[in-house]
């Protein structure tokens, strides 16, 4: 399995988004990201062979393919590639970084931006005129 598979493969996940279900989400993504992460040894050049082997698929894609599954992709690099790449370690948050870095240079109008799972927990806290109705956990 290579970075693309990992990611189109975990499109279902979204599915799953929810502040109860989020967590058990992204430690299922981080055990299947697990052989891969370890096998990162250049951030750099990992991070510009999946956008590439990434550009390589989307040039399999019909036009109607390419309007949802580009976006869906995207949100599952910054929802749970990003929170389990930045708690591997120094390799992998620079890899995620990278990647984001050259997605977001190559695809300008579709920018991602790799989340932090603290960060994504609160923002599922519901507030009504400002008051919380949940707290985190």
């Amino acid at each position: 399995m290579n970075f693309v598979e990992l990611i189109t493969s975990s499109r279902g996940l979204l599915d799953r988004f929810s502040f109860d279900l989020y967590p058990d989400s992204l430690s299922e993504f981080t055990v299947k990201a697990a052989p891969l992460f370890s096998s990162i040894e250049d951030p750099e050049a990992a991070a510009a062979e999946c956008l590439a082997k990434m550009q390589e698929y989307y040039g399999t894609l019909t036009r109607k393919e390419l309007k949802e599954l580009p976006f869906l992709d995207k949100q599952v690099m910054a929802l749970f590639l990003g929170p389990a790449a930045k708690k591997q370690g120094e390799t992998t948050q620079c890899f995620i970084e990278k990647l984001s870095a050259i997605w977001n240079e190559t695809y300008p109008k579709n920018r991602f931006f790799p989340g932090d799972f603290d960060e994504i927990m609160k923002g599922f806290d519901a507030n009504l005129l400002g008051i919380p109705m949940r707290k985190s956990r």
